[in-house]
């Protein structure tokens, strides 16, 4: 796993110019998450190595404290390689057969307003910036992306 944590920082160093996210702040948004009732179904992911964003459910935070786990990631992740994060208004959950997705409404106004202990998701993701390293060193910032 250590070998996954440096190839990650090796990554975020060399395609981004900042970092806003620690790994501690990533573990208390997600925390926050968890704790929304309705609960939280799906994200958007961007991992940084990623060519394009993921739909996943929630990561769990059983692994070391720089990982996080999504079964849709493939498994445990260094957190350091989230490049942001999307709560979407609608969750798509595929169906087999070629049935079309199931789409559940999400409440996005209760990741702004509520979390656990006083913290709010969208605090803890930190409204200043919508990205673990924020910005590319050649790309405008394009803010939160929290909907």
């Amino acid at each position: 796993m250590s070998a996954e944590l440096e190839t990650g920082r090796r990554q975020a160093r060399r395609g981004f110019s900042a970092s806003f996210m620690s790994n501690t702040k990533w573990r208390v948004f997600f925390s926050a998450l968890h704790s929304i009732d309705p609960p939280i179904r799906q994200l958007v992911v961007k991992l940084i190595g990623a060519e394009k964003e993921q739909r996943t459910g929630l990561p769990l935070l059983y692994p070391p404290h720089p990982f996080a786990s999504c079964f849709e990631l493939g498994g445990p992740f260094p957190l350091i390689e989230l490049e942001w994060v999307e709560v979407p208004d609608i969750a798509l959950v595929e169906r087999p057969s070629h049935v079309p997705a199931k789409r559940l409404p999400q409440d996005v106004d209760a990741v702004r307003v509520k979390g656990r202990g006083g913290v709010t998701a969208a605090r803890a993701f930190n409204n200043r910036c919508g990205r673990n390293c924020a910005r590319k060193s050649h790309a405008p910032h394009p803010g939160p992306q929290l909907r």
